[in-house]
């Protein structure tokens, strides 16, 4: 529904420059996870004890790895043209990026069967977003503005899945778990992500 509105007041053009941004920057999150969170899903279940550790060394391997996407955003964003529409875009845009580090949170919800709380968290924060961001549209604030309004709530349904996780976690221990191998774990399931979000998404960046 957001999007029909966005579409139709932004019209053809400058939803085209808008949606090839935000397909750009759905690519590069689908990247940011990496598997992170498939391997998590897959062997949280199978470990007693403290959770905490397990995510926070999680979090340290997923925000430096996204860290790294938002600076190829930031790329983007000047080989489009700093003063074009899609070049700013991408750059507000950016930001988010680096908190696609916090993802690994949601495999708690997932693992513990908690997922209605996080139900709730996404539900409230998508519709927060839409209405923003097609209150924006009908203002005429333009296509920067509505990323801007994106960006701003993706990164706050990050941080609040994340703190309300923590807010559940056990207090935390003294283990420490190994990054490198959850680095080499996750290699195969994040390649696979990736593969599949190119697929369905990459003609909106070509297109755009």
């Amino acid at each position: 529904l957001g999007t029909i509105a966005i579409t139709r007041l932004l019209g053809p053009g400058p939803y085209g420059e808008y949606a090839a941004a935000v397909a750009t920057w759905a690519v590069l999150g689908a990247a940011a996870d990496f598997g992170f969170s498939l391997t998590l899903s897959r062997d949280l279940p199978h470990m007693t004890g403290d959770q905490r550790p397990v995510l926070r060394s999680a979090y340290e391997v997923a925000t430096a790895w996204s860290s790294v996407l938002a600076l190829v955003m930031v790329a983007l964003a000047f080989a489009s043209g700093i003063t074009s529409t899609r070049g700013l875009a991408l750059l507000v845009l950016s930001p988010s990026m680096v908190l696609n580090g916090l993802n690994p949170a949601r495999v708690f919800f997932l693992v513990r069967g908690r997922t209605a709380t996080l139900l709730r968290v996404d539900v409230i924060s998508t519709v927060l977003q839409v209405g923003v961001t097609v209150a924006l549209a009908l203002a005429g604030a333009g296509v920067v503005a509505i990323a801007a309004a994106l960006s701003i709530s993706s990164i706050l349904n990050n941080v609040a899945v994340a703190e309300i996780a923590h807010r559940l976690l056990e207090p935390s221990g003294t283990l420490r778990i190994g990054r490198r191998g959850l680095i080499r774990r996750s290699i195969p399931l994040g390649m696979l992500a990736i593969m599949t979000k190119v697929y369905l998404m990459i003609d909106l960046v070509i297109l755009g």
